[in-house]
């Protein structure tokens, strides 16, 4: 009966509650260290127009695995890359 409460609730919410930040369906294209580890992603579909900056800690290897997390993900180039260049320093 309580979920039948939530149910609006779940479908009201925008994006996933459960989201990954996994960087599955997305490669490198690009990457830069300052104080965290940045990535420039594109998603591995060649038809595809999405884009994304990826961020994870300096001591972690955390493209193949957790410990990072997108900052922007599934948004053109031309805004993924303005955020890739500024979290690089460019």
């Amino acid at each position: 009966m309580r979920l039948f409460f939530l149910l609006p609730l779940l479908i009201a919410v925008p994006s996933p509650l459960f989201a990954s930040d996994s960087t599955d369906g997305y490669k490198k294209m690009d990457s830069c260290i300052n104080n965290e580890k940045h990535y420039l992603a594109k998603k591995e579909n060649s038809n595809s127009k999405k884009w994304g900056t990826y961020t994870c800690p300096l001591d972690a290897d955390c493209w193949n695995k957790d410990g990072g997390i997108w900052m922007y993900k599934g948004v053109s180039y031309d805004d993924a890359n303005s955020d890739y260049e500024f979290r690089c320093g460019n």
